[in-house]
């Protein structure tokens, strides 16, 4: 087996906005090193201030630097049968994938990760940044932030890691497939697993009466479907595969699709080993109340699952969000005590009509979210009415979805406060490729 040990430097952190501008391969055949590949890319933007001053990567470096589009095939043909390793993985692919996708083409490896190989390798480290880790382990590490030496760096982590005996399945494996000891299902095998993708989804696990005990999204499922089911020393771990029968997957190719297929399932099914949680943090929710007379609208600390109005990862982000309505609801901060402790709280003003509260949510009208499908013909499309997102499809991005609608839908989402705050979350990061207006 190769591996393509990979380090790429950029114009930002967010791969459907920034730009590559370095890239370098290491070819590995897991014991020695076979054939290296680095240059500068022109990234035919400006490389911000910031940015220029922790890579060293200047405009004027990059400006006689080949495009992408001239290294494309290149790097394709270069890292062609090798699994791609990187440190953080999954920033380096997505960087590299999207360029693809702008030239129409597509870019799929298997996956490795020298962050979560070196948990299971190197476990009770204070930290795996690849500067603290190198550190950690005698690895130099001089001119951190330029491809060429982190991918160099993250070469000879990736072999200080197939040093470890424990390790030796997960590369004979490719993403080491766990041993199946306590798994009785004929319908769990190794053969099945390898059938699962590595590419972005939800995964579910069902038990042997077909009932939803797990749900997770994830960029890679199979990989986390197999971290998943490793270490069968570990309590949960150990029940949950005595309990396993069935895995169903769903590949999304949107990360946002997959956090609001992830919400839905956990909140409508509340499967025992999510424990009615999900990987999005909802901890405060705004709620209508009625004390002495006077009708209120309560920010508080949410308490299991309650049916919050709308929901907020931080008290501020509930109250920027309530200062921003204040005007329009008449509303003035204020504090509602409740024994010693005091509960931040929004009191309504004395005339005001709690019917005018009708849309808790920053978004408003019709639209489509469209963003990247589960490959380069596809495009996937989230139905959103008033903050609240009712449903996905896909369609192909040759086709404008002018016409799209309800009966277009492959799913419906429930009525859940916590799916407006993952539309919200991704509008405000812009972590979609855009927004179609509809009437």
């Amino acid at each position: 087996m190769t591996y393509a040990i990979i380090d790429i430097e950029t114009t930002g952190g967010s791969f459907k906005t920034g730009r590559i501008t370095e890239i370098a391969v290491y070819l590995h055949s897991g014991s020695r090193l076979i054939d290296e590949y680095t240059t500068l890319v022109n990234p035919e933007v400006p490389i911000p201030p910031f940015v220029a001053k922790l890579t060293g990567i200047t405009d004027k470096m990059v400006s006689v630097a080949p495009t992408f589009s001239e290294i494309a095939n290149e790097v394709q043909n270069f890292t062609a049968g090798a699994v791609f390793v990187a440190h953080n993985a999954n920033f380096d692919y997505n960087f590299i994938r999207e360029e693809y996708r702008r030239l129409g083409m597509e870019f799929r490896r298997k996956r490795l990760c020298t962050v979560q190989m070196s948990r299971r390798a190197f476990p009770g480290l204070p930290s795996y940044s690849l500067d603290k880790i190198t550190s950690e382990l005698g690895i130099a590490l001089d001119g951190h932030h330029r491809a060429d030496v982190d991918a160099l760096a993250t070469m000879k982590l990736f072999e200080k890691i197939l040093e470890v005996q424990s390790l030796k399945t997960l590369f004979e494996n490719y993403v080491g497939l766990p041993d199946m000891t306590g798994i009785r299902s004929p319908l769990i095998t190794q053969e099945i697993l390898r059938s699962i993708p590595d590419e972005c989804g939800v995964y579910r696990f069902f038990d042997a009466d077909d009932k939803l005990i797990f749900v997770k999204r994830s960029d890679n499922m199979l990989t986390s479907i197999c971290e998943r089911l490793a270490n069968p020393e570990i309590d949960t771990v150990r029940k949950m595969r005595a309990d396993l029968y069935r895995i169903e997957y769903t590949e999304t190719g949107s990360a946002m699709l997959a956090q609001l297929l992830e919400a839905d399932l956990v909140l409508e099914n509340m499967p025992h080993y999510n424990r009615g949680k999900f990987s999005l943090k909802t901890d405060y929710g705004i709620y209508l109340q009625t004390s002495n007379g006077k009708d209120a609208i309560v920010l508080a600390k949410r308490r299991g699952n309650d049916k919050a109005l709308i929901c907020f990862s931080s008290f501020f982000e509930g109250l920027d969000f309530l200062k921003f309505k204040a005007k329009e609801w008449d509303i003035h901060v204020s504090q509602i005590s409740a024994g010693y402790t005091p509960i931040p709280g929004i009191v309504l003003g004395e005339y005001a009509d709690p019917e005018t509260y009708s849309n808790f949510s920053l978004l408003s009208g019709h639209f489509l979210i469209e963003d990247e499908g589960r490959n380069i013909d596809e495009k996937t499309i989230v139905l959103v009415k008033d903050g609240m997102p009712v449903g996905f499809g896909y369609y192909d991005f040759n086709h404008a979805p002018s016409g799209f609608d309800q009966s277009d839908l492959q799913y419906r989402f429930g009525l859940h406060p916590e799916l407006e705050m993952v539309i919200r979350k991704f509008i405000e990061k812009k972590r979609f490729e855009r927004i179609i207006p509809l009437d």
